[in-house]
């Protein structure tokens, strides 16, 4: 420090009385020390403690999962029960519904919600969404009737689409003369077997009478009706090509 301006200055500092007021200073930039519990604080404090703490009675999980459920149909619990109640579907999906079906209280929690004694208005979301849900008789059946509305001309379509798939298949079996020949031949089968019994000259079989191809057995081995059937069917193959 010796030779350095500051070596000078503390040389005139000792010379000199201090050119501004110290005491001045302190009172403008000296930070006062914080009190305990100041009045913000306390504010604070008053904050957080003015709100009120919402009681849940359902299980933990039961009850986040229906607010999820209901955070995803964004809309207001009142018009959401109008819209459900009227089977509105241009408001509410099918998709919509089926978590109301999904989330309706059992009876379980009815009874809890019932014999609660204190502020329905202290309950969380997923109890006051089970109290309006509660204030309508048979809620769920009602429920299930807008669903099947809402679904009703899906379910139409694809029974039809369905029907006219067999409808198609039992014309095609029908004028089909390759299965003619099969059944003419199992119905050989039958009347050879039967025969001398008043079942062997039958006419014609019950289609379940074909299960029977695979549970009857040859006396000497392990060779059943079905496989004699396609032995002769592929022997006399020739007749099938001709058809």
């Amino acid at each position: 420090m010796q030779g350095s301006v500051w070596a000078e200055i503390q040389k005139q500092d000792a010379d000199s009385d201090s050119e501004f007021d110290v005491s001045e200073l302190a009172s403008l930039f000296t930070i006062a020390p914080k009190a305990k519990g100041g009045a913000k604080s306390e504010g604070a404090g008053k904050s957080l403690g003015s709100k009120t703490d919402k009681i849940h009675l359902m299980d933990i999980r039961r009850a986040n999962n229906t607010e999820i459920m209901l955070t995803k149909i964004k809309m207001p619990l009142s018009e959401m029960m109008s819209a459900a109640l009227a089977l509105d579907d241009s408001i509410l999906d099918a998709d919509q519904v089926e978590n109301l079906i999904k989330f309706c209280p059992t009876k379980e929690e009815m009874d809890l919600l019932k014999n609660f004694t204190g502020d329905k208005e202290t309950l969380g979301k997923c109890e006051q969404f089970f109290l309006e849900l509660m204030k309508v008789p048979r809620i769920e059946s009602k429920f299930r009737i807008f669903a099947f509305k809402i679904q009703f001309q899906t379910q139409i379509r694809d029974v039809r689409k369905n029907l006219l798939t067999v409808a198609a298949a039992c014309e095609e079996l029908r004028g089909s003369e390759k299965l003619k020949v099969i059944m003419k031949n199992i119905l050989l089968i039958g009347n050879t077997l039967n025969e001398g019994t008043p079942r062997g000259q039958a006419v014609g079989f019950r289609l379940d009478s074909i299960l029977k191809l695979v549970e009857t057995r040859a006396t000497s081995s392990r060779t059943t009706l079905m496989h004699f059937l396609c032995k002769e069917s592929h022997q006399n193959y020739w007749i099938f090509m001709r058809i």
